[in-house]
């Protein structure tokens, strides 16, 4: 019987032998997405990263955390490649409440969740969990 050091599954790279969890989702309690129209042009968004919807051009598509208008309105569900300027747009999940993975969750700029962004969606960061709940 063969012996593996992590679960023999693919992981987001593709290669088998090392188990990377792709999964933004802490728990399915409280849990809602919806799907949604990222912009094209915004580059490669990991997954956990804050969306908010666009403006100008890209009204009624949701864009990356601090370029678009309003307030926050969920994290990407998986990981997309919104492409260079020109490219086009794409259909990707939202998850718009439950509880997710702190350590996933990634602003515009890759750096962690700002608390304007937490408050934004009325939500709570549990440090001794890891987590965020909204």
């Amino acid at each position: 019987m063969a012996s593996y050091e992590y679960l023999p599954v693919p992981s987001q790279s593709g290669e088998y032998g090392h188990y990377v969890s792709p999964e933004l989702l802490y728990s399915y309690a409280k849990f809602t997405q919806k799907g949604g129209t990222l912009a094209g042009g915004q580059g490669e968004l990991p997954l956990g990263t804050i969306l908010q919807k666009g403006s100008g051009a890209n009204a009624n598509k949701v864009v990356k955390y601090g370029t678009g208008t309003g307030p926050a309105i969920g994290f990407l569900r998986r990981g997309a490649d919104a492409g260079a300027a020109g490219a086009p747009d794409q259909l990707v999940n939202v998850v718009i409440s439950g509880i997710v993975k702190l350590e996933l969750v990634k602003e515009a700029h890759g750096v962690t969740v700002p608390s304007a962004a937490v408050t934004e969606l009325n939500g709570r960061i549990d440090d001794a969990y890891s987590f965020i709940s909204f």
